[in-house]
């Protein structure tokens, strides 16, 4: 069986693979030196190893953005543990410190190694394009987490389900009247 399994792999092997291959995909600041020095590490261990040039497969110098992302991992160490699920050296370790967690719960050391608003911005299509996979990464994220939750407690998960439905529905719904309440005052005022 487990030779066959891995021979044809199920519907839970395939989820698995593609978000093996999502990850591929991403990159960060360090993931030219990630490759040429440390093409084995990930995580905190890729941290490590661009540090420790006597660790490098190849000789490789750190770009300047990338010895920026090693400081910001280490400086903010305990913020993505406790944030950002221990996602160090990934794609998602600087929107994880600057956008989805408050600025309340960073230090001050973690505050000052990222990367400054005030920094030129990439064209608006990349920002746009970024943003979608973003938003795309984020829901499938969700989606996953739903899919584990579902095999984990089926009950559980269906009164969730049907909470998160209920609550999507009264936010429809507000919407739809303060559009009919926007339209009212907009014929009114004709």
């Amino acid at each position: 069986e487990g030779l066959f399994s891995l021979l044809s792999p199920g519907p839970a092997d395939m989820r698995v693979l593609a978000g093996l291959g999502l990850c591929a995909a991403a990159l960060h600041p360090c993931d030219a030196e990630n490759g040429a020095a440390c093409p084995s590490e990930s995580g905190k261990g890729l941290g490590e190893c661009l540090k420790d040039p006597k660790r490098h497969e190849v000789e490789t110098e750190l770009s300047d953005e990338c010895s920026a992302f090693v400081k910001l991992n280490d400086a903010c160490a305990g913020e993505i543990e406790k944030h950002c699920s221990g996602g160090f050296f990934t794609d998602d370790t600087i929107t994880c410190l600057s956008e989805w967690t408050q600025p309340a719960d960073l230090s001050e050391d973690c505050m000052a190694a990222l990367p400054s608003k005030d920094a030129p911005e990439e064209s608006e299509e990349a920002d746009k394009d970024k943003e979608e996979w973003r938003a795309k990464r984020r829901a499938e994220r969700e989606a996953a987490k739903r899919q584990l939750e579902k095999q984990k407690n089926p009950e559980e998960f269906a009164r969730k389900e049907k909470e998160r439905n209920e609550e999507l529905r009264k936010k429809r719904l507000q919407k739809a009247a303060e559009e009919r309440a926007r339209r009212e005052r907009e014929g009114d005022e004709e």
